[in-house]
């Protein structure tokens, strides 16, 4: 229902049809990366609301890799520097071995610094 509504251009809809997902699967990544990028993307969210939503996601998914590196991105397009490598050291400690996320860390440890 989603993806129908979605290309429809019917947001609303689109938004309904995730939360419903969302409050029947909480714990699923991807449902929170589609609500997320739906509200950024085509409902224009506010950034104090996706920030919410993330801190909300990671909540509810324990914490996951994907959720903090994307939100470790939205973070760095706000110019959020610290608090951007701080989710990407956390993704770091749960894939230590993650050749991506020791970059992305040292990228941003030198734009901070």
């Amino acid at each position: 229902m989603y993806s129908v509504t979605l290309e429809q251009g019917d947001y609303d809809s689109a938004k309904q049809a995730i939360l419903k997902a969302i409050n029947l699967n909480p714990q699923v990544p991807d449902l929170w990366n589609k609500y997320i990028g739906l509200t950024l993307e085509r409902l224009n969210g506010a950034p104090s609301e996706i920030e919410g939503l993330y801190k909300e996601a990671l909540l509810k998914t324990k914490n996951n890799p994907d959720i903090l590196v994307q939100y470790g991105q939205f973070l760095e397009k706000q110019g959020k520097i610290k608090e951007a490598i701080i989710q990407w050291q956390e993704a770091l400690k749960q894939q230590p071995n993650n050749t991506d996320y020791q970059k992305e860390v040292k990228r941003l440890q030198a734009i901070k610094n």
